[in-house]
């Protein structure tokens, strides 16, 4: 059986004290949730794909559920859509059914404009893949006044990254990805700049085998739901995290979880803040100016395995 020890010094770690202290865990941890075979696909069959290429402020479309009209293509129907090219302010924007599942595959894809650029609003479920060696970017480059713009990338379902291409996402208005629901980060490489949250879930936040460097005005990475606060647990399992936040740089409204992975903060007000947290694998570094490690419900333990590491500055 193993042994588990306490550790009520790491509920409040300030920038001026050092620690490392090997993998925290616990019997009850919560496990991040179950991946579909449909969050996993990255292939898909390019006879059935719709085509759809970007170029300058117009779109084309070859295939089947998609259409453009006044600088917005509109996604209607379940499939996969293979998205190209470089555009201007063109806003993608998702409306299909209820129980339609939408597969976006991003293939060296540049697009560029003011406020959202790709507003997801309706489907059961969204999965993005990055193709692989596809460098894609979504930049806002012009700071947005309407307030009813949430993020770059804005998703009212749940959401799911994957594949192993690049892509960058700069947020001048707000949040780089906000999801109103769970969010899955299953693999690729992600260079985000946010003028808020780097990326906010009203959910779940999982990170398995993805690489992230996050410089964000607020949080690095957010999770929060305001009528079941229990389900605003984020999972950590990345290749590699790092974060310069100017608040927090992770905060998990109920539970955070490490799994592995290397984490570096190097920049926060607090470096991670939950109401749990729990260290089981990789090795965390962080800078803060206040509280390194801040769990709210004072419950942290810690166990003989040497395999983790953590260290706060």
């Amino acid at each position: 059986m193993r042994k588990r020890i306490t550790i009520a010094t790491l509920i409040s770690l300030t920038a001026s004290m050092s620690l490392a202290y090997p993998a925290v865990a616990q019997s009850d941890t919560q496990e991040s949730q179950s991946v579909t075979s449909f969050q996993a696909q990255t292939s898909y069959d390019e006879s059935q794909a719709s085509q759809i290429k970007l170029a300058d402020q117009t779109a084309t479309v070859t295939g089947q559920g998609a259409s453009f009209s006044d600088q917005t293509l509109t996604i209607s129907q379940a499939g996969t859509y293979v998205l190209t090219g470089s555009g201007k302010n063109i806003k993608l924007v998702v409306e299909a059914a209820d129980a339609d599942q939408v597969h976006l595959v991003f293939q060296n894809l540049t697009l560029e404009g003011e406020g959202s650029l790709l507003q997801i609003n309706k489907a059961q479920e969204v999965v993005i893949s990055l193709a692989e060696g596809s460098q894609n970017a979504l930049t806002e480059s012009q700071a947005s006044d309407d307030k009813k713009v949430k993020a770059t990338i804005h998703s009212q379902v749940p959401l799911t990254l994957n594949g192993t291409g690049n892509l960058t996402l700069t947020a001048l208005t707000k949040n780089a990805l906000e999801v109103e629901d769970d969010l899955k980060v299953l693999g690729g490489t992600y260079t985000v700049k946010a003028a808020n949250h780097g990326f906010k879930a009203e959910g779940a936040l999982d990170i398995e085998a993805a690489t992230l460097t996050i410089e964000a005005g607020k949080d690095g990475l957010h999770a929060e739901h305001d009528e079941t606060t229990e389900r605003a647990n984020i999972s950590l399992n990345p290749t590699q995290l790092s974060i310069a936040a100017t608040e927090d740089g992770v905060d998990a409204g109920n539970e955070l979880t490490i799994k592995g992975g290397t984490i570096t903060v190097s920049q926060s007000e607090e470096g991670l803040e939950a109401r749990v947290i729990r260290q089981l694998g990789g090795d965390v570094t962080i800078k803060s100016s206040d509280d390194g490690v801040n769990a709210s419900a004072g419950s942290s333990s810690k166990t003989t395995d040497t395999s983790a590491t953590s260290k706060t500055t």
